[in-house]
């Protein structure tokens, strides 16, 4: 949201770009605006309803880098929140240098995953999910130039 910019927007469409050639067929993703928690709504290309929302999230290593994928607990949250309120679903997508993980983020139960302590570099600690990589389901897409 707030640390967007024109090359996450670009990274953001090619991921969508390429889900898009494989699981499309039935829908658009719509970007959503800035100020609201997800980055893309899937919208039915025949009648127009709002399917479900997309995070997408990019990791610069190989798919197999790590066991789990770290998240901060306030998108999950978000997730949960708009699938109670709404009963749509939010999905993460995230992009590997060879390939991309898909998953059902507000479908997971709080025994699915660990809350921890993390954070990247250049962030304070906060309140992260670790997601072991057996959740998600995988697609191939080749090395990322």
């Amino acid at each position: 949201m707030a640390r967007e910019t024109a090359a996450n927007r670009q990274a953001e469409k090619e991921v969508i770009d390429l889900v898009a050639s494989k699981i499309g067929h039935l829908f658009n993703f719509e970007k959503m605006p800035s100020f609201y928690p997800f980055d893309f709504g899937m919208v039915d290309k025949q009648q127009g309803d709002l399917l479900g929302f997309v995070e997408v999230k990019e990791r610069y290593v190989r798919m197999d880098h790590y066991d789990d994928y770290i998240l901060e607990l306030g998108k999950y949250l978000d997730a949960v929140q708009m699938k109670q309120m709404t009963g749509l679903p939010t999905f993460l997508f995230l992009r590997f240098w060879d390939g991309i993980m898909l998953l059902d983020l507000s479908g997971l139960r709080a025994d699915q995953f660990k809350v921890r302590v993390g954070g990247g570099a250049d962030r304070e600690p906060h309140p992260c999910m670790f997601i072991d990589k057996d959740k998600f389901l995988s697609i191939p897409a080749g090395e990322k130039k």
